[in-house]
């Protein structure tokens, strides 16, 4: 009874065997089996959709991921120091004065916006640079040279660093007087190099540039090393994405080129149509421009302006209050 339990088990594998290798051997089988076992499961396992299919305009394509777009969006501080050191910490409650530096490097700059944008970097040959934020090292630490992740021009030194959005405005001038208004996704570089975004005049040197935040209302006030002053709409300056841009202030080109003391465009200070500016000079009072009387020293852009009183021309700095 046993040898005949067993023989039929075997007759019944052989069978089972026979059958398998026709099928694997049998491409349209195969496809008839999977398809089969395929209608099963569904009439067993399935029920209606839940996931909507829908088609997408070509204007909505499906786009591959980017790093950024897997990074979680929080707020960022980036600190840059003298020497072109870099480091970003978390929040914008930190403050970059109270950090250590390494010995000969200070404080020189920072920008407040979120992880996911792009820092932005200016030199002083006018090109721009950009890392994405939080890739930059901690501020726990004392960062890294830009050096090591740029490839500016030999002699070249950062000036400053901008975060933002793409759309924004930003304020770009030179030393003699010319400037204009560009996009910051315009400074923008995938390049380690950087782009060139402005073009200096001989002996020039570039200004710290200015995220403006209202250009419909912002007021633009230039004041030159002799004390001279021009507000006017900020919005009259052009919108471009690179170049030298228009006449901010008026600087004859004898004080401009005068060897011993030049007149060159000093301060550039954006304003709301409310508020005031206060001019420190050494331990006098200061002489504060306030709405009413800033009308002395408004006009036209590229106007030579009205100079200070005597005693503020050489001025130490420029407060805005309101």
């Amino acid at each position: 009874l046993e040898e005949m339990k067993i023989r039929g088990e075997q007759d019944k594998l052989l069978a089972e065997r026979l059958g398998l290798e026709d099928t694997l051997s049998s491409e349209k089988k195969l496809r008839a089996l999977v398809k089969k076992e395929l209608l099963a499961d569904a009439e067993t396992f399935g029920d209606e959709r839940r996931s909507p299919l829908v088609e997408l305009a070509p204007s909505q394509a499906a786009a591959a991921f980017v790093e950024a777009d897997l990074v979680a969006t929080e707020p960022l501080t980036v600190v840059l120091s003298e020497k072109g050191w870099v480091r970003a910490g978390k929040g914008h409650d930190l403050d970059p004065t109270s950090l250590t530096y390494k010995a000969g490097d200070a404080y020189l700059d920072h920008a407040r916006g979120k992880s996911s944008q792009q820092a932005v970097f200016l030199d002083s040959t006018g090109r721009s640079y950009s890392l994405t934020a939080h890739t930059l090292p901690s501020a726990r630490s004392h960062g890294e040279p830009l050096s090591s992740s740029l490839q500016p021009p030999s002699g070249a030194q950062f000036l400053s660093v901008l975060l933002g959005e793409p759309e924004e405005l930003v304020l770009l001038a030179t030393s003699h007087g010319y400037g204009f208004l560009a996009q910051l996704g315009d400074l923008h570089s995938r390049q380690r190099a950087g782009k060139v975004v402005v073009t200096i005049p001989e002996g020039a040197q570039v200004l710290r540039p200015q995220i403006v935040p209202n250009v419909e209302e912002s007021l633009l006030m230039a004041v030159t090393t002799h004390g001279y002053v021009l507000v006017f709409p900020i919005k009259d300056l052009p919108q471009m994405p690179r170049g030298k841009g228009n006449k901010i202030i008026n600087i004859p080109k004898k004080r401009l080129l005068e060897p011993k003391n030049p007149e060159l465009l000093d301060t550039l200070v954006i304003l709301p149509p409310t508020a005031s500016v206060r001019v420190h000079a050494g331990r006098k009072a200061p002489y504060e421009i306030d709405p009413k009387r800033r009308a002395e020293f408004t006009g036209q852009r590229a106007q030579r302006g009205t100079v200070l009183s005597i005693g503020y021309r050489n001025f130490d700095r420029l407060e805005v209050v309101g």
